[in-house]
């Protein structure tokens, strides 16, 4: 084995032997430490690529049912919605007409009827028939004669009824309507017996002699045939 020698500064000689592996163990030592990162860093990623495929492998597992369902808990709103108030509707009615001057007569069932007249006027004659009993229970022909109008004021006129050519001559009251809604103002009311006699020809003519809107009228008539069963 060969000798070696290594001068100091003094000049002094260190003996004789293996010549010192300082270069050789710091090598060694740093061959260790990259072994222990590779180790750190390995170890690392293997649990990061664990965690990766727990929570991928998490979502994608189909639900069995037995999960709680999560539940949305919301406070009270403050905010109380106000009832909509319910408007009333309003329903706008036609005045009807009425009759003045004229109670109701009660006539025998299915004799009743009526016919009007003069019909391009906005006043008219209006015919009302049908049989009647007194207390005998005799049986006759009641007919009423009606003007048809709105507001109206007029004196007492002439009239004639003619009733299977036998004139009867009547005078209407004074009229004095002074609500502007279609009226029904009895003007006469004759009562005819039968004499076994089933049809009767009715003809009425009253004088008006007024301008009424607008219209001159001097004259209203009207005629019809009355059939009794």
């Amino acid at each position: 084995m060969a000798s070696y020698v290594q001068l100091g500064q003094s000049g002094k000689v260190y003996g004789h032997g293996k010549p010192p592996r300082k270069k050789k163990n710091k090598n060694i030592g740093r061959i260790i430490a990259y072994i222990l990162l590779v180790a750190v860093l390995v170890v690392g990623i293997g649990v990061m690529a664990g965690t990766i495929i727990w929570m991928s492998s998490s979502s994608d597992q189909p639900d069995t049912g037995n999960t709680t369902p999560s539940i949305d808990v919301r406070p009270p709103s403050s905010h109380h919605t106000s009832p909509v108030p319910t408007v009333p509707t309003t329903t706008t009615t036609t005045k009807p007409s009425f009759t003045t001057g004229a109670p109701t007569i009660n006539y025998v069932s299915g004799t009743s009827g009526s016919f009007v007249g003069n019909e391009g006027y906005k006043v008219k004659l209006i015919v009302e028939y049908g049989l009647v009993k007194d207390a005998n229970g005799t049986e006759a022909l009641n007919v009423r004669v009606f003007l048809q109008s709105f507001s109206l004021t007029l004196g007492k006129r002439n009239g004639t009824i003619t009733v299977n050519g036998k004139d009867i001559a009547f005078r209407s009251e004074a009229i004095e309507l002074e609500e502007n809604v279609r009226q029904k103002t009895l003007l006469t009311e004759q009562t005819v017996a039968l004499g076994g006699i089933k049809e009767f020809a009715v003809d009425v003519q009253w004088h008006m002699g007024i301008t009424y809107s607008q219209v001159e009228v001097e004259d209203l008539s009207v005629s019809g045939v009355i059939t009794l069963p």
